[in-house]
């Protein structure tokens, strides 16, 4: 599967973070990964980041695979924080 994973993290742990994503993606900018991954290793990720956030953090992970979009959120939903006008 396609997976796009973006972070925010407030935490000294950021390098933790980074160091995680690039070890199963290809870091295309500051906080932002995309790479073919299989579902597995999707779940070995997510638990390795699962335990480097901290109560403000946050990691969005975007998973494509074929007619099937879903989104991962670890950490805090910062999307439902904000309304633009």
């Amino acid at each position: 599967m396609f997976v796009v994973t973006s972070y925010d993290i407030s935490s000294p742990k950021g390098y933790h973070i980074l160091s995680i994503c690039r070890r199963y993606l290809t870091w295309v900018q500051k906080s932002l990964f995309e790479g073919n991954i299989s579902e597995k290793q999707l779940k070995k990720m997510v638990q390795e980041l699962q335990k480097e956030i901290e109560n403000d953090d946050s990691i969005v992970i975007y998973t494509y695979l074929y007619n099937q979009n879903n989104k991962i959120i670890i950490g805090k939903d910062k999307s439902k924080q904000y309304k633009f006008i």
